[in-house]
Formats: C-alpha cells, sequence, structure tokens
C-alpha cells in the first residue's frame, strides 16, 4: 500500500514489499489446471455412470432380452379326450411336477419386484431352483411360460397354475430362454396365489 491509499507513512516492511513480486511463495496457476477437476468431473462421471447401470443390469444374469418372434404365441392347450384300451399304454411323460428344474422368472412389466413375488410364491410352493430377473420382452402380450424340453410340460403347466399365466408353450428355436422353465412376467399374472 501506498501512503496515497492510506494516511499511513511507509515502513521497512512496505519499502521491501515494493522490491519483490507479489505472491512470490506460489507459482501461477496455468489455466488448463484450474479447468482440468471439471472436465474430468463432466467427462468421467456419466462413462461411469454409464458403466455401472450396464453392469447392474447384466449382473450374473446371462438371460435373454428378447424373443426373437414377433408373433403372439398361441395357447397350446389339449383338451382331454378319453382313451381307447390301445391308448392306455404307459406314458413317459411325468404326471407329477419336479419341483427341482431350473425356473428363471424374468420381469418384463413396469412392476418393481413382480419376478420376486412370482419366484417367493414358486418357492413357497416347493420349488427349490428358483432364479429372477429383468428382461426386455418383444413380441409377447401377455405373461407366458416357456420350457425348454418336453418332459418339463406337466411342470410348467404347475407353474401357471400357480401364477396364474394362461400361455404354457414348449420352447422353439425362435425363442431365446434359458433351459429349464423361463417365466416371462408382463405385469397381469397372478403373484400372490395362495399355496395349495
Amino acid at each position: 500500500m501506498h501512503v496515497a491509499e492510506t494516511e499511513y507513512e511507509l515502513d521497512e516492511f512496505d519499502r521491501l514489499a515494493e522490491t519483490f513480486p507479489a505472491g512470490a511463495h506460489r507459482r501461477p496457476v496455468k489455466r488448463w489446471r484450474k479447468i482440468l477437476p471439471f472436465v474430468l468431473v463432466i467427462v468421467i462421471a456419466p462413462l461411469l455412470g454409464w458403466g455401472a447401470f450396464i453392469g447392474f443390469k447384466n449382473s450374473g444374469n446371462a438371460l435373454p432380452d428378447i424373443p426373437k418372434k414377433t408373433e403372439k404365441p398361441q395357447v397350446t392347450q389339449e383338451q382331454p379326450s378319453t382313451p381307447t384300451p390301445s391308448e392306455t399304454q404307459p406314458s413317459e411323460q411325468p404326471t407329477e411336477p419336479d419341483r427341482s428344474i431350473a425356473v428363471t422368472v424374468l420381469n418384463g412389466s413396469n412392476i418393481n419386484g413382480a419376478a420376486g413375488r412370482a419366484a417367493q410364491t414358486l418357492i413357497n410352493n416347493g420349488y427349490v431352483n428358483v432364479q429372477t430377473g429383468d428382461t426386455s420382452v418383444y413380441g409377447l402380450s401377455e405373461s407366458s411360460i416357456y420350457y425348454s424340453d418336453e418332459s418339463y410340460r406337466v411342470t410348467a403347466e404347475n407353474i401357471a397354475k400357480f401364477l396364474g399365466i394362461n400361455v404354457v408353450m414348449v420352447r422353439t428355436d425362435d425363442i431365446d430362454s434359458p433351459d429349464g422353465i423361463a417365466v416371462f412376467l408382463l405385469g397381469e399374472a397372478q403373484t400372490d396365489v395362495e399355496q395349495q
């Protein structure tokens, strides 16, 4: 400060300050170093968020996103017929559901926790190998159950009874679903059916 700016006279400290540059103990900060933290936050934070979203979306589930076929699946329920004596041969199809078959319940609805509630319904009814996941379902107009082998039909129909699902079909090559039984929930399935 100068005498003209203040009412005090210059002393030895004021004279010493005039001989050295102001702020000699600090180097001037370059402009790019001031901007760098903001640029890093603007660039890296969205990338980390996107990576976390993709990681959580696919965490541990190698499950399908969509069935490949866009046509509406047809209900394959056969009318029971009275067998003739020649038709009463022992069948290779099981008559009781196998509750140890891998069942994957996929939530394709906008209802949070629908797959978890459906899976709990199955667990409460004796199913021991039930997994859940989320999926984007295209080409299905209602909740459906697909099974990968004809020997799973009885079990798939039993699951459909517990969950109130009408469409039960064997998986074809144009449907991408996990092995075992896949339950695609689209929101209208009954997930609070009492134990039977």
